[in-house]
């Protein structure tokens, strides 16, 4: 039996819309039965506006991260290149914040591959610090 608990389809419908640029941004949780993970709040394109920025939606999930409790993220990333060309990257965010508790950082660390493979290709960023969720950091992992 496989450790970690599996996304509902709820949750699969929500990569999708994420996946088809009508998300911008999407955090997820494990259920409170720790069955499986869940949507947990979404933003709308709307929400942000045209012109908005990969940093403008770091700052939002920067915000809606909680102090204490793991959770996962998927950003619809904008950035510009090397070359100055705009590019778009599906980042996951996979947020464990060091005052977490121990039990929840290892159901969330060993049910992180279930989601991953249902979001598919995408940039990983670990963070335990909203520091560690700065523009130039996840720039450059899109970069690579």
């Amino acid at each position: 039996m496989a450790s970690g608990v599996k996304v509902s389809p709820e949750a699969e419908a929500t990569i999708a819309q994420l996946r088809s640029r009508a998300l911008r941004c999407a955090l997820f949780k494990i259920n409170d039965d720790c069955s499986q993970i869940v949507t947990d709040k979404t933003y709308p394109k709307e929400d942000f506006g045209d012109g908005a920025t990969g940093e403008d939606i770091l700052d939002a999930l920067k915000k809606e991260l909680p102090e204490k409790e793991p959770r996962y993220a998927l950003l619809d990333f904008s950035f510009v290149n090397e070359e100055s060309h705009a590019r778009e990257s599906v980042v996951f965010v996979a947020w464990s914040p060091d005052s977490s508790q121990v039990k929840k950082k290892m159901l969330y660390a060993a049910s992180k591959g279930y989601i991953q493979k249902a979001a598919g290709n995408v940039k990983i960023v670990q963070a335990t610090d909203p520091a560690e969720l700065d523009f130039k950091e996840v720039r450059s992992k899109c970069l690579k």
